[in-house]
């Protein structure tokens, strides 16, 4: 097991633990994970729940991605081609979701599929022993009038940041095992997600914690 990943964890267990002594049941304690496309968001959000779905934190993923609108509408939309971007999100649905959960209801999340790139209803259910939301996504903290409604939910959040290049590089890989050629994965890379890594980085409030992975990637940080 990746020890640096554990310590982040650790230290991200630690900070949720008195988070969560201050709250009263059926109240949720909401964790966001938040950064660039490609630097490593659903990775630490699941080796989180891997450590966290028992003691000490009892928590369940909600992820934002779940909540891409359906390829069939962003077609309607025109919007297909630009899938990722904050408007081709149903942030009111994913709003609706958080409040609920966040206030202790118990119902179920969406994921978003690799391999049919649509959601998947019904991925993730909460029960009254769910006591952690972890939700990530690219625009969690985003700073803009139709996501900071979220911004203002969360109670503890972590962004990650990577250089461009190795985000660039870990994208062109999860492109290809889509299906697309490699020069159209480096141009979508380089050019559309780069300016999306952008928007996060400038538009975003400050988070709890800031995790730089220079050097490399998640796997060895530098707590900023």
């Amino acid at each position: 097991m990746d020890i640096a990943l554990d310590q982040l964890c650790e230290l991200i267990e630690k900070r949720a633990r008195s988070l969560l002594c201050e709250l009263k049941p059926p109240r949720r304690l909401l964790l966001a994970i938040v950064g660039p496309p490609g630097v490593g968001k659903s990775t630490l959000s699941k080796h989180l729940l891997s450590r966290n779905a028992g003691a000490p934190l009892y928590a369940q993923l909600a992820p934002m991605d779940g909540f891409h609108l359906p390829n069939r509408s962003l077609a309607q939309l025109g919007l297909l081609e630009k899938k990722g971007v904050p408007e081709t999100f149903d942030v009111g649905r994913y709003l609706a979701l958080l409040e609920a959960l966040r206030s202790g209801e118990c119902m179920s999340a969406p994921a978003y599929s690799r391999i049919s790139h649509e959601p998947v209803p019904n991925a993730y259910s909460f029960n009254e022993h769910n006591r952690t939301i972890i939700a990530e996504g690219n625009y969690l903290l985003l700073n803009d009038p139709e996501w900071t409604k979220i911004a203002d939910l969360v109670d503890f959040s972590i962004m990650l940041d990577e250089a461009d290049d190795v985000l660039v590089s870990r994208l062109c890989e999860r492109y290809a095992r889509s299906g697309r050629s490699e020069a159209d994965a480096l141009a979508r890379a380089r050019g559309f997600d780069m300016n999306n890594a952008a928007l996060v980085r400038s538009r975003s409030r400050s988070a709890n914690v800031n995790v730089a992975t220079d050097q490399c990637p998640v796997r060895s940080p530098v707590i900023r």
